[in-house]
């Protein structure tokens, strides 16, 4: 079987566990062969399904509480285009708290609204929420300017006096920075930023690195925020440092392999991950529902 093929066992399979709420963990001959695989990460994943928190940060993120990530899986089919969003709730360690999604799919004029009561949803099963809450909304698609102003309606109408800040991470763009100084490979240091308008800048996250191999091609996110701060206070233009440490510092926490760090945040990453798994569930042609005992337990590592 072709690794997309939706009829394949491994996914045949694994969704019917899911549903049932049996966590479970899929092994390849390579994988079984491969002693980094095998002892590491295999036993990594393991250990993440059964409840364990592998690592998180040692100091919490200054300026904010919660980080959501927001994505939907397209399923492109007759008669149309259906849709189903989700999104995954970490805490200011960077730690994963649990998935929450949409029970049905919907169409893709219903988008707004749909991911609108998610949010709401999702914020209300957030424990120790305070009254004046920073929350981060991280997404990969492109949201619009009334997709965003819906989801704030949303969450205000859970916690009226915090403040929603909308972070678009892009790394579908032509962009790309290069390092001059003979030190380096020719590729912008990881880490590195550069500022291209008052809310948005250009984070290197897979450049040049001394300590490690480089992570892949050098190809910067291209990092978007909008802030929306309670109604009657005045908006003010956001910080650009502390959001690029932001970003790089979720790109450290990967628990889906013993080599942590990533190319992009696990706010995405982890979106990523579950439309692959979401989209081939989709295309099996039922509609796919992740038993509610799952909700906290990793099951798309």
């Amino acid at each position: 079987f072709s690794l997309d093929d939706e009829h394949s066992p491994y996914y045949e399979t694994k969704r019917v566990l899911l549903e049932a709420g049996v966590p479970c963990q899929m092994i390849d001959t390579p994988t079984l062969t491969n002693p980094d695989w095998k002892d590491l990460n295999l036993a990594l994943n393991i250990v993440a399904k059964c409840g364990i928190v592998p690592w998180v940060l040692p100091e919490g993120m200054p300026g904010a509480d919660f980080f959501v990530g927001l994505s939907y899986t397209q399923h492109r089919g007759d008669p149309g285009t259906r849709l189903m969003g989700y999104a995954n709730v970490f805490n200011k360690y960077g730690r994963w708290l649990f998935y929450s999604g949409n029970t049905q799919t919907f169409e893709f004029n219903e988008r707004g609204a749909r991911l609108a009561d998610l949010v709401a949803s999702t914020l209300r099963r957030v424990e120790s929420l305070s009254e004046t809450p920073h929350i981060y909304f991280h997404y990969s698609a492109r949201f619009s300017q009334g997709d965003r102003e819906a989801l704030v309606m949303a969450a205000r109408s859970v916690r009226p006096q915090g403040t929603y800040s909308f972070v678009w991470i892009n790394s579908h763009h032509p962009i790309r920075l290069y390092d001059e100084r003979p030190e380096s490979d020719g590729s912008l240091a990881r880490g590195t930023y550069v500022v291209t308008s008052e809310n948005q800048l250009y984070l290197s996250t897979t450049g040049y690195n001394p300590y490690r191999k480089t992570l892949g091609t050098p190809r910067p996110l291209e990092v978007t925020i909008w802030t929306y701060p309670p109604t009657g206070q005045v908006r003010t233009p956001p910080d650009l440092h502390a959001l690029a440490r932001q970003i790089l510092a979720l790109t450290k926490l990967n628990w889906a392999s013993s080599d942590a760090l990533t190319g992009e945040p696990i706010t995405t990453k982890y979106a990523g991950d579950i439309a692959y798994l979401t989209a081939a569930f989709m295309r099996q042609g039922q509609p796919f529902r992740l038993h509610p005992a799952l909700e906290r337990t990793p099951w798309f590592l």
